[in-house]
């Protein structure tokens, strides 16, 4: 009877293992599809937009549109009263959990993920995670992501100094060299310290081999070098 009940237990968890795997690419298949969608809607570079302008029906919004501040955009009716009021331009809102912020990619580890908005549980397991309050790749600070020793960041351990981390969000491209690895208490926050420049930081569980909780964290500072 035990030895049955070992092996009910070991298969049901061999079929949770094999259905977090499914899941995690599914979910990664669909987030790289929903990001490249993001990227090539961004806006056309200076000098092309008058072309694609042409091709647009007469409601929509132009390219060159985008780039204009709000003020400065054609009203549509009963729009003008509203824009009156407004006198300082809005402050971008915070990603919603579970929104896809980046695609990290390591070539020399042969890495390719895409991260959500989100250090919980359910999104760390199908997912990397964007901490929530740390900048966003692209904006000066410290952008921290968390992500699992033994699926997404497994390989993190191998990286060198000066290594190239590429970072893809829909805004922009965005290239980092690796300055540091350490491994740290997991009550080291000041790894998610603000930092005055653009930052990267990529944090995961360390002994990568460790088995149950691993007592420690690896973790990963890059400075942006080029976009």
């Amino acid at each position: 009877m035990f030895e049955r009940a070992l092996w009910i237990a070991g298969a049901l968890g061999l079929g949770w293992c094999a259905f977090v795997i499914a899941a995690s690419r599914i979910d990664q298949f669909v987030a790289n599809r929903e990001l490249d969608r993001a990227v090539a809607l961004r806006p056309i570079p200076t000098g092309s937009p008058t072309r694609i302008a042409e091709k647009l029906p007469s409601n929509a919004v132009s390219p060159t549109d985008l780039e204009r501040p709000e003020e400065s955009r054609p009203a549509e009716p009963g729009q003008e009263l509203h824009r009156a009021s407004v006198s300082h331009p809005r402050a971008a809102p915070l990603p919603i959990r579970g929104a896809i912020i980046a695609r990290i990619r390591i070539e020399s580890l042969g890495l390719s993920v895409v991260a959500r908005e989100g250090d919980d549980t359910r999104t760390l397991r199908f997912a990397v995670g964007h901490v929530p309050g740390t900048a966003v790749p692209g904006r000066d600070g410290n952008a921290v992501f968390a992500g699992h020793r033994d699926r997404q960041f497994r390989g993190l351990g191998r990286l060198r100094l000066n290594d190239t981390i590429r970072v893809t969000t829909a805004a922009g491209d965005y290239v980092y060299r690796v300055d540091w690895t350490a491994v740290v208490d997991p009550n080291a926050l000041w790894v998610m310290d603000p930092t005055p420049g653009p930052t990267l930081t990529l944090v995961t569980c360390f002994p990568f081999g460790y088995v149950g909780n691993a007592p420690d964290r690896f973790v990963v500072r890059a400075r942006r070098v080029e976009s």
